[in-house]
């Protein structure tokens, strides 16, 4: 159902679709929020509702979502933090906001993240420290973390990291990077 320029706001009670494993309605004109019901759908495996008109805060159900692989919420308006909640995701393989209003800081938990590949976060208003935790899996060792356009993050880079990622920021240039060696 991507691509279709549907304009609608999800419904409040869409965790009653116990049995959906996959919600594609990225790319059309979904406004408001995210309902908290959505933490209820425990067979999805890829959630993408990129590239909408989505506002809000992230809600902490989606920590609910065991079973999922995907989570793309790019280019909408959410805002607020990441809930530490995504941490308990153990399957997640891809998780994206990309250009949102997102505030504060990486959460530590996603370091729990063990099947982790790509952690993209540019264009939010994050600050802080990129958390070492994130680097606690072997299964990390091709993290692709795309975190830095218009964030303040502090990186501090450790042999630990590096070992274990290799880690790959894009558009330095364009943003407001310290590191500590």
């Amino acid at each position: 159902m991507g691509s279709n320029e549907f304009e609608s706001e999800l419904p409040s009670n869409l965790g009653e679709l116990s049995h959906l494993e996959l919600l594609n309605i990225q790319s059309n004109k979904i406004k408001g929020s995210i309902p908290a019901s959505i933490g209820l759908l425990s067979n999805l495996r890829s959630l993408k509702l990129g590239i909408n008109n989505l506002q809000g805060s992230v809600p902490s159900s989606i920590g609910n979502l065991s079973q999922l692989t995907t989570l793309e919420l790019a280019s909408n308006r959410l805002e607020g933090t990441l809930p530490s909640d995504l941490g308990m995701l153990s399957n997640l393989r891809e998780l994206d906001f990309t250009i949102n209003r997102l505030t504060g800081t990486i959460p530590k938990t996603l370091g729990g993240l063990e099947k982790i590949q790509r952690i993209s976060l540019p264009n939010n208003n994050l600050s802080g420290t990129i958390p070492s935790e994130l680097g606690r899996y072997v299964n990390a060792s091709k993290l692709l973390l795309c975190c830095c356009a218009n964030c303040v993050l502090f990186v501090y880079l450790t042999d630990r990291l590096f070992t274990v990622w290799i880690v790959v920021f894009a558009h330095l240039e364009t943003n407001r990077q310290r590191y500590w060696i």
